[in-house]
């Protein structure tokens, strides 16, 4: 029998689950991941969302906040502006992080200086869900249409 799209392709959900969390969601709809958990595209941390235009952890999300926020000038690397960020080390330099912060993607333009009104996160949220509701079903489509094919030649060969 079929499957439903979200037990196949991991990235679909299934539909209005009524406990699921939109952070769940967020996670879910990445690709980069290490099996169970979406990663922060900084330091590789466990990421809580998705927050300045890339998936990233609190640390990440706060430290780039404040650091754009109150426009901070940090003191020049003194390891030839290479160093490796990662959660165990992600504080030694700050600025190899903001440098990294901005590499990855993160967008001085996306910082908010104050919440998203519900109503607008509310009409973010389901544009996300339908969009990957969307590609959850052609996805399963694709597949369905797959197995046919499969099991037509099958019966043609026999």
């Amino acid at each position: 029998g079929a499957r439903a799209p979200w037990t196949i392709f991991p990235g679909c959900l299934p539909p209005q689950l009524p406990d699921a969390q939109p952070q769940q969601a967020d996670l879910q709809m990445n690709i980069e991941f290490d099996g169970t958990t979406v990663l922060c595209r900084v330091c590789g941390d466990k990421a809580s969302g998705f927050h300045y235009g890339v998936h990233s952890c609190e640390g990440c999300k706060g430290f780039f906040r404040r650091s754009i926020q109150q426009k901070i000038q940090y003191r020049p690397c003194t390891k030839n502006q290479q160093c490796s960020i990662l959660r165990i080390n992600r504080n030694r330099c700050q600025y190899c992080r903001l440098k990294k912060c901005i590499a990855v993607g993160m967008s001085r333009d996306a910082v908010r200086f104050g919440r998203v009104p519900k109503r607008e996160k509310a009409r973010i949220l389901a544009a996300m869900q339908q969009s990957t509701n969307s590609k959850c079903q052609e996805k399963a489509l694709a597949a369905e249409l797959e197995d046919d094919q499969r099991l037509l030649r099958t019966v043609i060969r026999a």
